[in-house]
């Protein structure tokens, strides 16, 4: 109980108290005031007695949304395979030590600009025509990117 409700109750008893010890035979203006203070103290008990601490307020928090990760970095764009075309007239049949296969001719390769080091482990010897030449195997430059 509050301060407040605990004056007004005292009050309120105070008045019925002085009400009850007031002599039976009293003048009328003293009976009216006397009648007065009580219903005065019975109205301020009634009023405040509904009155109690009132619940504190329910905090209901706001959800908030998620700020923005940071964007991620872009990756460097991945550059093609590079792969070399090899001219489709120096491709030749040859006969080597291991039966005839498909392959390029060394000689065709250097006229046609090919002037790089081709893999050295697909270079064969191999008759073409009526002479031996050097010659690169197919199947191993395509699996070196040619």
């Amino acid at each position: 109980m509050t301060l407040r409700a605990r004056m007004t109750a005292f009050a309120a008893s105070a008045a019925l108290a002085v009400a009850g010890a007031a002599p039976a035979q009293a003048d009328p203006d003293a009976r009216d005031i006397i009648t007065f203070l009580a219903g005065i103290a019975a109205i301020a008990l009634i009023a405040n007695s509904g009155k109690g601490n009132p619940a504190p307020p329910v905090y209901h928090p706001v959800p908030q949304p998620y700020p923005n990760p940071p964007p991620l970095p872009r990756p460097h764009p991945v550059p093609p395979p590079v792969v070399y075309r090899l001219p489709a007239q120096c491709l030749v049949r040859v006969l080597t030590k291991f039966g005839w296969e498909r392959a390029y001719d060394g000689d065709c390769l250097w006229r046609a600009g090919y002037y790089r080091a081709l893999p050295q482990q697909c270079a064969r010897g191999g008759r073409h025509g009526n002479h031996w030449n050097r010659v690169y195997a197919e199947y191993c430059l395509r699996q070196h990117g040619y």
